[in-house]
């Protein structure tokens, strides 16, 4: 997975590449920056992204959770995005989630906005109609955007990033969001790796 990451953020056009690490931290050997969380057992995504405030606190960032694959067309699209920041989503998830879940609703999470603005995320769906997307866990922040979402959120050690998120929208913060059609895959179990083999030999 972290192969087929560094492949589309090199096709992509970036040239610095950073891994933040946790458990098993000493087997990455990829040639790039690292970060490290010492306290990946206690804490979550929020504190772990922490770690790399020096690269976040100095240029844009694209950030990508490790259990996803995707084209480097979904890095292009957010790389593009003129906002402090901004997030990608997937319109087209319903089909994906069906693959995965018996009823998609059972992993699903809420996704609202209007004209490219997040209004809600991460929430318990009650039906379809609360999802107009899914999250696909690509990110982008800016200096000043990685500035305002340090200064607004508090005991991050056991925040994940879809509770910042919508801590955030609360809070008044203008997330937008970027639409992407292509396709992409999240692995969180063995027989998701059965379906993302499959999808990735549809898509090469």
């Amino acid at each position: 997975l972290i192969e087929w990451q560094i492949e589309a953020f090199q096709e992509a056009g970036l040239g610095q590449l950073a891994i933040i690490t946790g458990y098993l931290a000493d087997n990455f050997t990829y040639p790039v920056q690292y970060f490290r969380n010492a306290r990946w057992h206690e804490t979550n995504m929020v504190f772990s992204l922490h770690q790399a405030d020096a690269l976040l606190s100095t240029m844009p960032c694209i950030v990508s959770y490790s259990d996803i694959i995707y084209p480097s067309s979904i890095v292009r699209c957010l790389m593009e995005a003129d906002h402090d920041i901004a997030i990608s989503y997937d319109p087209n998830w319903e089909s994906l989630w069906s693959a995965r879940f018996g009823n998609p609703l059972d992993d699903a999470e809420t996704f609202k906005q209007r004209n490219g603005v997040l209004l809600e995320i991460g929430q318990k769906p009650l039906g379809l109609e609360e999802i107009e997307g899914q999250y696909m866990g690509l990110l982008k922040f800016t200096p000043n955007g990685w500035s305002h979402f340090k200064q607004h959120l508090n005991d991050v050690d056991e925040l994940d990033m879809t509770g910042a998120l919508q801590k955030l929208v609360l809070h008044g913060t203008r997330i937008h969001t970027v639409k992407h059609g292509d396709w992409w895959f999240e692995i969180d179990t063995p027989k998701d790796i059965e379906i993302a083999e499959t999808l990735v030999a549809q898509h090469s």
